[in-house]
């Protein structure tokens, strides 16, 4: 059954997405999903989409098998998401530097943990304590937490280098916010439906960010292709 106040062509899974977003989301959200839901541009997409089901041989979202309505959901929701919270594409300079920013953040760390260590240990304590100046001895856990710290920093290098995403670029071409966009809901196109589907992305990205120049399917592709500079 169709949510009340959505168009006709609108799938009833995506009607029902649509539903619990707009009853419990923030204004803003409200204003983006019912735009994804009714704006006529999108009545092309789900019949685009549409196409595909006569080849459509299912498929698994975290190791779960899905029916067709539920990868109709899936790629509405993720349409959604990607716009109300935005994650711009990064070079994979940027991303390295930042990588190696915090690798030298934790090394600094930890050679301050030792310069502290070295100075509690030539402290003339008694001297200090006669004379009842404050001193590091009296929290023994501050070269602990900087370690603690440092460890920190440390796992976020790691997880930077370790990060395969769409999000990641090889060069900067301006638009951060569309191309991460556009390479993530092509990506949930590709595995939901077996084709990234650079037409109706187009569409998709036209709609839920209104950019102030329209985004072609020729932009697409550039943007999602493994050559040319298009990473």
């Amino acid at each position: 059954m169709l949510t009340p106040g959505l168009p006709g062509w609108l799938p009833p899974a995506v009607g029902r997405a649509v539903a619990v977003i707009r009853d419990d989301g923030p204004p803003l959200n409200k204003e983006l999903v019912l735009r994804l839901a009714a704006d006529k541009r999108m009545e092309a997409v789900w019949r685009e989409v549409g196409k595909r089901r006569r080849t459509w041989q299912g498929r698994t979202i975290s190791n779960k098998p899905i029916t067709w309505e539920e990868a109709l959901g899936v790629f509405f929701l993720q349409a959604f998401h990607f716009a109300a919270l935005p994650v711009p594409a990064i070079t994979t300079a940027k991303l390295d530097g930042l990588c190696k920013a915090y690798e030298r953040g934790a090394a600094q760390l930890r050679t301050l943990a030792k310069e502290m260590a070295q100075l509690n240990q030539s402290l003339p304590l008694s001297l200090l304590l006669q004379h009842e100046c404050p001193t590091l001895w009296e929290d023994v856990d501050h070269g602990a937490n900087i370690i603690k710290a440092a460890g920190q920093l440390q796992s976020i290098a790691a997880a930077l280098a370790n990060i395969h995403s769409p999000h990641i670029v090889a060069r900067d071409f301006g638009k951060a916010d569309e191309r991460g966009y556009v390479r993530s809901l092509a990506e949930i196109a590709r595995r939901l439906f077996g084709s990234p589907l650079y037409g109706t992305i187009a569409t998709v990205a036209n709609v839920a960010l209104q950019p102030k120049s329209p985004i072609t399917p020729k932009q697409v592709i550039n943007w999602c292709s493994t050559n040319k500079g298009g990473q």
